[in-house]
């Protein structure tokens, strides 16, 4: 299992640890700042946002009778739920990671964000599974949940719970982007730094 440690507040790039990089390696084409992430990450997650709205639509047979029901309780909650999931949401990244590695977990709150990094290697596979785990637990999996079970107040938090998650799912599935459209089949993806790297 990875061994996560916690950095604290994140001040300076230079902090980020580096990878011994072979010399073939190819950096991702990329933004190259925690803000520019978080700005392209957040008009990404209104992808799997819409995506969410379109299946709640489809799940109430386009009739929107009963949407404001216990609005006030089930926007709380939900954002309750929420909040209470970015740090798990973080270290089931770490827990992705491949065995003995070691994992820097940073908060950049000012800057929109919590983020793990590792210069651990991992396949092309491994690094997508690593993006899209915690999007899969906290986002997919209740909505479609949503989508099979009656709906009650229950189901209603847990939507608002996954539209949350959605939203800010986009630097990862940025990630899987990048990964998908540049990594080749059998490299070997590596972070180092602010920066992505891969190499066969």
């Amino acid at each position: 299992m990875a061994r996560v440690r916690y950095k604290g507040k994140f001040s300076s790039y230079d902090d980020l640890p580096k990878a011994d990089l072979p010399e073939n390696s190819v950096m991702y084409e990329e933004v190259d700042s925690v803000e520019e992430i978080a700005k392209v990450g957040s008009l990404i997650g209104l992808i799997p946002f819409a995506v969410e709205i379109v299946l709640i639509i489809i799940k109430r047979s386009f009739s929107l009778v009963g949407i404001i029901d216990d609005l006030s309780f089930v926007l709380l909650v939900g954002s309750i739920l929420y909040l209470l999931s970015l740090v798990p949401h973080e270290l089931i990244h770490a827990l992705c990671f491949p065995k003995d590695a070691e994992v820097e977990f940073y908060q950049a709150l000012k800057k929109g964000a919590l983020f793990v990094t590792g210069t651990s290697p991992m396949t092309k596979k491994q690094f997508i599974i690593m993006s899209l785990m915690p999007n899969i637990i906290f986002s997919v999996i209740p909505v479609l949940i949503y989508m099979i079970v009656d709906i009650s107040t229950f189901t209603r938090v847990l939507v608002i719970f996954s539209l949350y998650s959605a939203l800010s799912s986009g630097g990862d599935l940025y990630n899987v982007y990048n990964t998908t459209r540049q990594v080749p089949k059998g490299a070997h993806v590596v972070m180092s730094g602010i920066h992505t790297y891969w190499y066969c």
